[in-house]
């Protein structure tokens, strides 16, 4: 059975065997999503309430927030299992509320790189799932840090990144859909849409804290509003006055608290827009390298409760070269953890503002790159390159000598190569793939291309072992098809090599293959 704590204040929600659903920390209607970690142990608890195995604490406030129903959120939730078929992964992970990334470092986010798929949910648990075709061949953990695989599971859990759901017909590129109102997702009573609709037995813990805590409200509500000059606001405002605060608890009618009302905000001389948050304060360890956006490197030594104007706050501690930086811990947004070797990392100094300066340094050269980018670009759509077209019946011969089916990746990079050959402007393009993936058969219908459209083609590896193995593979595909192959290495004797090179200088040769040594004294027909 579930069952939820009702507490005063954030402060209350440490009860051992209980599980914190924590409130927004954002404003309402501020254009900001709650952070990461409090997205996450809100779903998680939705998930755990669709178990029946919730045991939650949090505050009035914090169950008041509207969220998808049970059904909504057990269609979304999928157990993920070897063998299962994964259709269109990005579309499920968007309609998910996932954001795709080039690397898996932060939750809800998610990543595809060729069969390879990293994603952090709710549940904390880094997973890679790797495809053959749409089928779950392989489950591992993986570290967030080092980005290598670990542990091999036999299923993954994939549950929604917020508290509600994308819509099929959201996908759907129209503008009736792109304009519906977004009050048919969030609208209705307050028990219809939070989540009290997960069959949630509701306790008020210690009831008299609670009603002093309401009286505390007012009285403070009051005084902020007189020294504000809103005094006869208050008195219009109907939901306030000579409030019945056991009316209130028994038929928890919504009360907004004084953070949501009135906030009083210092002017700043530069605004600041928080981001999603890089990390949370559960991943950081004792002694973790850090970044913070403002100030640079440093070490993570703790999280310290300070007493600031008589209420307790939470900070981040981080060690800097010369002196000591403390965050609040809601600024969290502002530190992102080191990626890189951290035993011989060097500590930035806060009095010599080293950071700005490296800062300000980079940001030079990447503008010197930028235009040295834009110049070679420039230069290049100038020039007028060879036009390759090919034979498409002899193309697709070969294509049926590759022992594997292609990757849907693999069809997609071949094809916007062969379009870059056909073309008159010059190929720029570079093609990125983990080990095993296929990048090689790309190539090779590249060079296939070239030789069927009269032209001669190289094949560097980076070693003669590795060039060895491409030439055996390459004579062995394209003997058939009349196509002459010539391996170049150490290993060539110096006759050898003169008849090779001769070969090439003369057009007998189609396809050379060797490591980048071949480059020097070769002349193409």
């Amino acid at each position: 059975m579930n069952e939820i704590i009702i507490v005063p204040t954030e402060k209350d929600c440490e009860i051992e065997g209980y599980y914190y659903i924590p409130d927004y920390d954002v404003l309402p209607y501020e254009n900001l999503s709650p952070s990461w970690y409090v997205r996450a142990r809100r779903v998680f608890a939705l998930h755990l309430a669709t178990q029946g195995e919730l045991k939650g604490v949090c505050t009035l406030r914090s169950i008041l927030h509207h969220v998808m129903p049970p059904e909504t959120l057990k269609e979304n939730t999928y157990l993920l299992r070897l063998g299962d078929k994964l259709s269109e992964p990005e579309k499920l992970f968007a309609k998910l509320g996932y954001e795709r990334v080039f690397n898996v470092r932060e939750g809800g986010t998610f990543s595809i790189r060729g069969d390879i798929i990293d994603y952090l949910g709710p549940d904390g648990v880094p997973v890679r799932i790797e495809l053959f075709g749409n089928v779950i061949e392989d489950i591992r953990k993986f570290n967030l840090k080092t980005q290598r695989s670990e542990e091999r599971l036999q299923s993954a859990l994939l549950l929604p990144a917020r508290e509600f759901v994308l819509r099929e017909e959201y996908f759907k590129s129209t503008d009736e859909v792109l304009l519906e109102p977004i009050e048919n997702q969030f609208t209705g009573k307050f028990v219809n849409g939070t989540i009290l609709n997960y069959g949630v037995e509701l306790y008020i813990k210690d009831k008299k804290s609670v009603l002093e805590h309401f009286t505390r409200f007012e009285r403070e509500l009051r005084k902020s509003m007189e020294e504000m000059g809103h005094d006869d606001r208050l008195r219009d405002y109907k939901r306030f006055g000579i409030l019945d605060y056991e009316t209130i608890l028994s038929s928890a009618k919504e009360l907004p608290t004084e953070k949501a009302l009135f906030v009083v905000k210092k002017v700043q001389e530069e605004e600041h827009i928080p981001s999603e948050p890089i990390i949370s304060e559960e991943e950081l360890q004792i002694g973790d390298i850090v970044v913070h956006k403002k100030y640079g490197i440093a070490r993570f030594s703790e999280i310290k409760k300070v007493d600031v104007n008589g209420a307790q706050r939470e900070f981040l501690v981080l060690n800097f070269a010369d002196a000591v930086l403390y965050v609040p811990i809601e600024r969290i947004d502002l530190v992102e953890k080191y990626v890189g070797d951290e035993v011989n990392v060097k500590l930035d100094s806060l009095k010599k503002g080293t950071w700005s300066r490296k800062v300000e340094k980079a940001k030079k050269n990447i503008e010197q790159l930028v235009r040295e980018l834009v110049l070679i670009h420039h230069a290049r759509s100038n020039i007028k390159g060879l036009s390759l077209p090919g034979d498409a019946e002899l193309e697709e011969e070969f294509a049926k000598t590759f022992p594997f089916v292609e990757t849907p990746d693999q069809i997609n990079a071949i094809n916007e190569v062969l379009e870059d050959l056909a073309s008159e402007k010059p190929m720029d393009r570079l093609l990125v793939g983990d080990a095993g993936y296929g990048k090689t058969e790309v190539a090779i219908r590249a060079i296939f291309r070239t030789i069927v459209s009269g032209k001669q083609a190289v094949l560097l590896a980076p070693t003669t072992i590795l060039a060895k193995q491409h030439y055996d593979n390459l004579v062995a595909r394209f003997k058939p098809f009349g196509i002459n192959v010539a391996l170049l290495n150490r290993f060539s004797t110096k006759k050898e090599r003169e008849e090779i090179l001769e070969g090439v200088k003369s057009g007998k040769i189609d396809l050379l293959v060797g490591t980048h040594s071949v480059l020097r004294n070769v002349k193409f027909a």
